[in-house]
């Protein structure tokens, strides 16, 4: 029994490797996280691409997978800034995909932006904490902070970028959108 149920899963693993390679972009091997990191600027080919910022990284997936589609018919760049490197079981699910890279650095550092590629990219994606750390103490507004900062450098370098800005706490739109009309 316990060598058919290997061979079941090692089929169905394989009938589930060969659907993913038929409907997305996917590289013949996933690259190590340290591969990955890099500066934009010393990477020619890297431009038009999106961004991916902030601390809820545990749906990066989630947000990936529909940009590696095939049927988008091309690869646009995903440059991930993080001050930390993405933790493993993320980066497992994430290394598979083509056109990634990693730049260590705080959004909040303009020099990191640089190195990221803000000067170039096409789209910016900031995405909210994974949890609130501030919950039941009355501050929970001051999740939202870094991720608002972050959001006012990247309009003072690039105004006319598009930027989607997630936020956790909702009195925090009204935020955003007071800082957007100023």
């Amino acid at each position: 029994k316990k060598g058919t149920y290997e061979m079941s899963k090692r089929l169905e693993l394989e009938a589930d490797n060969k659907y993913m390679r038929s409907k997305y972009y996917l590289r013949d091997k996933p690259l190590s996280q340290l591969d990955a990191r890099t500066d934009v600027l010393s990477l020619p080919d890297v431009k038009a691409h999106l961004i991916i910022m902030g601390n809820g990284l545990n749906s990066l997936y989630d947000l990936i997978r529909p940009l590696r589609a095939r049927y988008i018919g091309h690869v646009q760049h995903i440059v991930i800034i993080n001050a930390e490197p993405i933790p493993s079981h993320v980066w497992k699910r994430i290394s598979q995909f083509e056109g990634l890279h990693v730049v260590l650095g705080s959004p909040l550092h303009e020099s990191d932006l640089f190195r990221a590629g803000i000067l170039i990219c096409a789209r910016v994606v900031m995405l909210a904490p994974d949890t609130v750390a501030f919950k039941g103490r009355g501050m929970e507004g001051l999740v939202d902070a870094n991720s608002i900062f972050a959001y006012q450098l990247v309009r003072s370098l690039r105004p006319d970028v598009s930027v989607v800005l997630e936020v956790t706490h909702p009195e925090n739109v009204q935020v955003c959108a007071y800082i957007q009309s100023i």
